[in-house]
């Protein structure tokens, strides 16, 4: 089983394989999970750490691997159609909250508007729709709050 050396990567990864009850993490963990918080590993599955961007290529070689649906999708994988798994992408959790992509700008920016049409035009059903048809479902727009992430650095 290949997994990421990549700290937030594997710890996702871990997150995915306890969400499909391939192994059981130590709940008393704080922050990201590492392959020493498996509790449980009923398949005896047996991890090899790897660059996270060499999934791919590890394939070959391995009888699992965890990859972002970016990397799959590159490779010309359907994530949605050719995975085992994936994450639950209905939902922002603590596993995935990393994987957002948000803008920043400074605070003389923030009402700026060339900020405001950036958020017209990236919140509009047009990019929407690219999104979904051109990443084949394997991204999700996402429009959330600052607070959502401010909370997660305290």
């Amino acid at each position: 089983m290949a997994i990421a050396n990549n700290p937030a990567q594997q710890s996702r990864s871990l997150a995915l394989l306890q969400d499909a009850n391939f192994i059981t993490l130590n709940e008393e963990v704080e922050g990201l999970y590492t392959v020493k918080d498996i509790t449980d590993n009923p398949k005896k599955l047996e991890f090899i750490e790897i660059d996270d961007n060499s999934g791919l290529q590890a394939l070959e070689d391995v009888a699992l691997v965890t990859i972002s649906s970016t990397l799959a999708f590159e490779g010309g994988l359907n994530p949605n159609e050719d995975a085992l798994f994936t994450e639950d992408t209905s939902k922002i959790t603590d596993s995935n909250i990393g994987n957002v992509n948000v803008f920043v700008t400074s605070d003389d920016n923030e009402n700026s508007e060339q900020i405001e049409t950036l958020q017209e035009i990236y919140f509009s059903d047009d990019v929407k729709n690219y999104i979904e048809t051109e990443f084949n479902d394997t991204k999700v727009p996402v429009d959330l709050d600052l607070a959502t992430f401010e909370s997660e650095g305290e």
